[in-house]
Formats: C-alpha cells, sequence, structure tokens
C-alpha cells in the first residue's frame, strides 16, 4: 500500500512539472550587454542567455532567430529550453503555421529574386523551394504560383483551388482576397467560387466578419456578402478587434489621426489619436499628441497617457516604457508595473511578434 502511495504521489509530482514547464509561455526578447534574453509571463528567464544577431518571432513552441556564420545570415529555431531543433538550409525561414513554415532562396547575385517553398519541423521539405510566389499557410492553404500552376495547395501539397492567371492572398474566417488582371480585387471562398465580385481598388483579410476596401482613395468596410456596411469615408482603416474598430483622416500635412468606430460606423470617439494598436482584453493602446495611454471600448482612458511607447494587453499585462521613471517592462490593466526590464537595447514582444524597442 504504501508503495502503492508513493508510485501516485510520484505520477502527479510529475504531471505537475510537466503542466507547469508547458504553462512557461515566452512573453518577450531583450538584448543587453550583448546577449539576448527571453523571459517568461513572470519576468523569469527560459534560459540561458543567448549570443545571437536578432530575434524575429515566435510561434508554435519554436524562437526563430538569426545568426551570423562566416559572413552569412542564417535562420535558426529555439525550443523553449533555448536549445537549437532545427537549422534549416535556405536564404530565409519564417514562423511555423501549423507545423509548416514558409522558406525562400534567393536565384541570383543581386540577392533580388527568390525561389519559395515549404517545410515542416523536422526541416523536411514539404513544397519544394521552387516557387516564384507564395503566401503562408491559413486555415489549410496557401497561395502559390509556379511556372505551371497558378491558385491553392492544402498542407499535403496537393493542389486545391487552379487560379489560372488571378492572384490571390491568404484565407481568413473562410474567404480569400484574389485580384485580376485588371488589378481588381474580390473574394472567393474555399471552393475556389467567387462570391465577391472583382469590384475594389484594394481589400484587406475578414476580421470578426468585416473586411476593408478602397474605393477611390478611400476605405470602408464590407461583410461577407459584398454589402458595404460602413461607407468609405476614411483616409486609412485597420481590422476590426473586439467590435471596434480605428479609423483615419489625414489632415493638411498629411499626419493621420485616428478614431474609434462600432460595427454600424457609429463614432465613438473623434479623430483624436496619432498612433493606435487594436483591442486587445478589452483595452486599446493610444497615443495622443506626446504620450501612449489606454482606453477602453467606450472610447475613455483607463490609463492616462504617460507612456513612451505601450503595446498591446493580452492575458492581462501589456509593454510600456515609461519615460519619466525611465522603467520599461509589463503593466497590469491598473497600469502598475508588474515586470521591470533592466537596461537593454532592444526588445522584441513574442505574443504579437513585433519590436517594441
Amino acid at each position: 500500500m504504501v508503495y502503492f502511495i508513493i508510485a501516485i504521489l510520484s505520477i502527479f509530482i510529475f504531471l505537475k512539472d510537466e503542466i507547469e514547464a508547458k504553462e512557461r509561455l515566452p512573453i518577450l526578447a531583450y538584448l543587453s550587454g550583448g546577449l539576448w534574453h527571453f523571459i517568461d509571463d513572470e519576468g523569469k528567464e527560459l534560459f540561458e542567455p543567448k549570443k545571437i544577431d536578432d530575434v524575429l518571432g515566435y510561434s508554435s513552441g519554436l524562437i526563430r532567430v538569426s545568426v551570423k556564420e562566416n559572413d552569412k545570415t542564417r535562420i535558426k529555431y529555439l525550443d523553449l529550453s533555448g536549445k537549437i531543433v532545427l537549422e534549416p538550409d535556405f536564404d530565409y525561414a519564417y514562423d511555423f503555421v501549423n507545423g509548416i513554415a514558409m522558406v525562400f532562396n534567393f536565384t541570383d547575385k543581386k540577392r533580388t529574386e527568390k525561389k519559395f517553398g515549404f517545410i515542416d519541423k523536422k526541416g523536411k521539405s514539404i513544397i519544394p523551394c521552387n516557387l516564384n510566389d507564395a503566401s503562408q499557410f491559413s486555415e489549410g492553404l496557401a497561395y502559390i504560383s509556379s511556372d505551371d500552376f497558378q491558385g491553392y495547395l492544402d498542407t499535403a501539397g496537393k493542389k486545391k483551388i487552379n487560379l489560372g492567371e488571378i492572384a490571390g492572398f491568404i484565407f481568413s474566417e473562410g474567404l480569400a482576397a484574389v485580384n485580376n488582371k485588371k488589378f481588381e480585387f474580390g473574394f472567393i471562398n474555399q471552393f475556389g467560387e467567387l462570391v465577391i465580385d472583382y469590384k475594389y481598388d484594394e481589400v484587406g483579410n475578414f476580421k470578426e466578419g468585416f473586411a476593408r476596401f478602397n474605393r477611390d482613395n478611400k476605405f470602408g468596410y464590407i461583410d461577407k456578402n459584398g454589402n458595404e456596411r460602413i461607407p468609405a469615408n476614411f483616409d486609412v482603416v485597420r481590422n476590426f478587434s473586439e467590435k471596434r474598430a480605428f479609423v483615419g483622416l489625414y489632415d493638411i500635412d498629411f499626419k493621420t489621426f485616428w478614431a474609434v468606430i462600432d460595427t454600424n460606423g457609429n463614432y465613438i470617439t473623434k479623430h483624436i489619436f496619432t498612433k493606435v494598436h487594436d483591442f486587445s482584453d478589452g483595452l486599446a493602446a493610444v497615443r495622443d499628441s506626446s504620450y501612449w495611454g489606454f482606453i477602453n471600448r467606450d472610447g475613455d482612458y483607463t490609463i492616462k497617457p504617460r507612456f513612451f511607447y505601450a503595446d498591446s494587453f493580452k492575458d492581462g499585462i501589456a509593454w510600456a516604457s515609461d519615460k519619466n521613471k525611465k522603467e520599461s517592462g509589463f503593466i497590469d490593466s491598473d497600469g502598475n508595473f508588474k515586470i521591470i526590464i533592466p537596461e537593454f537595447e532592444k526588445a522584441f514582444e513574442l505574443r504579437f511578434n513585433r519590436r517594441v524597442y
């Protein structure tokens, strides 16, 4: 009986350790003293600092970095223990999406012409690196252009949608933008059927049922039926997020001033922000004429502008740099610093895959 209890306890401790290890998610990489540090959401280092050239992205449990070797930049992937688990032999490689990453090689000495392909997490070629053009996989499909085919492939490399001479873009919410020889944009579904006709000068991906469109140099929003839900009255727009979108107008000097609208096109705020990030966790980082703060979905400030820079909230924390206090790190929704980062030369937010300093 004693041995049985000990065995059960051992299994419990093992599983507990495994769960805790899996829950350590990377949130930031920063360069300090020539070494890159990687921290989790508690501010703890995931592994020993690394001497690498740059951090490029994080996805599917792998951190993508660049390292110079013999005057050549190599792309490598680290796991969450800091071990190099993949060194693809290509001129460039992207983040993994559903276990597949796009890669390319330059084909000329000037390094302007490229051939694209796809690999799995073991570095095995899924689609040979001989494509003239390609997009990342999204919703199980990737747009490619080769000498004898232009359309979409599935993750096994099988041809699914033949577009002929029409160019395609990534799928989002079941639809993908396509444009014809006249450079007019429409949308197809995952069967390759044209569901929104070619009639736009430019479009974006669908997000929360809306896609931005451009006609006569003005932007608005359409729904998945092609109905123009919000008229094209804006100089620039961003995707909807949490039923809110930022829309911008240029002033006489072509400087953008942003406002918040709802899904009916009603204004939540006036055009008063100079820079913005989309809503996340119910808040959006916005910049007035000088500093960044945070507003809620009603357009009210919950954290007054006081930051030199601020990024989006996720899981209750957001990156911010407080110029007055000379502090940088992650704040909570009350604006209090929870994780402070020491002096650094560069910083990369691994949850949103963008540089924050």
